[in-house]
């Protein structure tokens, strides 16, 4: 799993860039590098200092929270958002946050002509209109191998509660994760295979443990 930075930098900002022109994006961040600890370089949509946190996974605070902070890669016109970040270690991949965010409520482009999302949901909110509300998780795949016990799988994705971690065979690359929110969620952009077809991808590692096998796991995206 090796790739320089820039060439991470630049197939994640071209991404961005293609759903801006196809018309499906709110609002974006620009990638870029940020020096860590240890030598480590993130690749990531910001360096402000802003905490994510993982408590609250799944709740209205939080999606209000990362949108107010625009703590995204890319907020789509639907209200959804992507966060997509890698750390690596010279040139190997060593943990990624890949993550998509529904919308809680729903939204066209038109609602957020002029308005902000986050005032949306409190007047909805307000006026009791729960038919605009969609009950829907966030999927974020983690890769941290620096945190890996049985019960916290080196790769696993969340889904509804922070305590949810279904072990992943594998790490992903920008190709697995955008083609596989894609075939899931917008099954309309599979007509335009450009939109994630010829994004970035790598080598593979199997990081399951035998008794992560053993259990249900998710095998191939």
């Amino acid at each position: 799993m090796e790739i320089r930075d820039v060439h991470l930098v630049e197939s994640i900002n071209k991404f961005i860039f293609q759903w801006q022109i196809k018309g499906l994006v709110h609002d974006s961040r620009n990638h870029s590098v940020f020096r860590k600890a240890g030598g480590l370089k993130e690749i990531t949509w910001g360096n402000d200092g802003y905490i994510l946190k993982d408590e609250e996974f799944s709740s209205i605070s939080e999606y209000c929270s990362l949108v107010e902070n625009r703590q995204y890669s890319m907020l789509l016109c639907d209200g959804s958002l992507f966060q997509i970040s890698y750390t690596l270690d010279r040139s190997t991949i060593v943990k990624h946050r890949l993550c998509w965010y529904p919308c809680p409520i729903h939204v066209d482009s038109s609602d957020l002509d002029g308005n902000d999302i986050t005032d949306i949901i409190l007047e909805k909110m307000s006026t009791g209109d729960i038919e605009s509300f969609r009950a829907r998780s966030p999927l974020r795949f983690d890769y941290a191998p620096s945190q890996a016990t049985e019960d916290h799988p080196t790769v696993h994705m969340h889904l509804s509660e922070e305590t949810c971690r279904i072990p992943v065979k594998s790490p992903l690359c920008l190709k697995e994760f955008v083609t596989f929110i894609v075939r899931n969620f917008y099954d309309v952009l599979t007509q335009d295979p450009s939109l994630y077809q010829n994004l970035k991808t790598w080598g593979r590692i199997d990081t399951l443990t035998q008794e992560q096998k053993n259990r249900l796991h998710i095998n191939t995206l």
